[in-house]
């Protein structure tokens, strides 16, 4: 796979990206002489073995042996193959990679993360159009701010359930895709509309910043009053946690992670000052989703709401920490 790649393409991504950078978006690092340590991500531990040396670009774990480059890393750390590991580093680095022959899974799975980030480009324009102002309305009033919205990449989707159906129309091959992957329903006749629609949107990032999925809160009274994106090759529910890529340097800061329900929870929590919330996109909190919280910190808060529902959550919750070794406290609270 290497090989189909050029080495100095390769070259040119390790020397504009920081491997203590990336690693830091996973672990929690501290200088100690030339090398940074943390807690191993890929097993547990309570003492740091987790070496990363930015000058020779490797990581190593003297516990389990884990070690490389920071491709090797981010391969382990997102679950992902080595094209897609460069294909994100590139992005990140801004080094174009060469057109390739094959396609490949990889890049299968990389068209599905272009079409959503050419969703989110359209959720965002629509947000701010003056179809969008019910939408800014709404968040007002929830109070999240301007720089809350930028920063976790809100949108909307008219309730008129045409916008991204239109702008993808000229597309068939996208709109085929769009419906596989839930950005647009089909209807008995054969036509398209945006499955969003009547909804602030929520795009759902991986580790690496990649958006696989999205949530949607109606502004109405359209049912169900939240919807999120089907299971898919891109997007599975109980693997991601909503807000942990945003969230990464405010989590890293506390040394602790705050999992709540839903968006708006997390949301309301970091307009609140407390920037390491996530939600974990509904009461059913899984063993995946706890192991890439613990990840980041070693602190695991559950914060569910005090009705019947998230009551039973947090019992199950207890059962999922047990489950992955993964300690917590505050498993149940008043509702937000």
């Amino acid at each position: 796979m290497a090989g189909k790649i050029p080495d100095e393409t390769l070259q040119a991504i390790r020397e504009r990206v920081s491997i203590v950078e990336v690693v830091s978006g996973y672990v929690t690092l501290k200088k100690a002489g030339r090398n940074h340590v943390g807690l191993c991500p890929f097993h547990g531990e309570k003492t740091a073995s987790f070496n990363v040396n930015d000058e020779r670009g490797l990581f190593h774990c003297f516990g389990c042996g884990a070690g490389g480059t920071v491709f090797t890393f981010v391969m382990r750390a997102d679950h992902v193959d080595f094209v897609e590991a460069v294909e994100g580093l590139a992005r990140r680095a801004g080094v174009t990679l060469p057109r390739r022959a094959d396609s490949g899974d990889g890049e299968q799975r990389q068209e599905l993360v272009r079409l959503n980030e050419f969703a989110q480009r359209c959720f965002r324009e629509m947000l701010r159009s003056p179809a969008g102002s019910v939408a800014r309305q709404y968040l007002d009033k929830r109070g999240v701010t301007a720089a809350t919205i930028e920063t976790y990449g809100l949108g909307f989707c008219p309730a008129n359930g045409s916008g991204l159906s239109r702008a993808l129309a000229a597309k068939p091959v996208a709109v085929q895709k769009a419906v596989e992957i839930g950005l647009l329903g089909r209807r008995g006749n054969g036509t398209t509309y945006d499955r969003f629609w009547g909804r602030v949107t929520f795009p759902i990032g991986d580790g690496s910043g990649r958006i696989v999925g999205f949530g949607g809160r109606t502004v109405g009274t359209e049912h169900p009053k939240y919807l999120n994106s089907p299971e898919s090759v891109l997007f599975h529910k109980a693997h991601v946690l909503y807000g942990l890529y945003e969230g990464r340097q405010a989590i890293r800061e506390a040394e602790r992670i705050v999992i709540v329900e839903g968006y708006l929870d997390a949301l309301a929590l970091v307009e609140a000052g407390i920037g390491c919330a996530v939600a974990s996109l509904g009461t059913a909190l899984g063993p995946a989703q706890l192991r890439a919280a613990r990840r980041f910190a070693q602190e695991v808060i559950i914060f569910f709401d005090g009705d019947h529902a998230g009551q039973e959550a947090a019992v199950r919750a207890f059962g999922v920490c047990a489950e992955t070794g993964v300690g917590s406290r505050g498993l149940s609270a008043a509702g937000l």
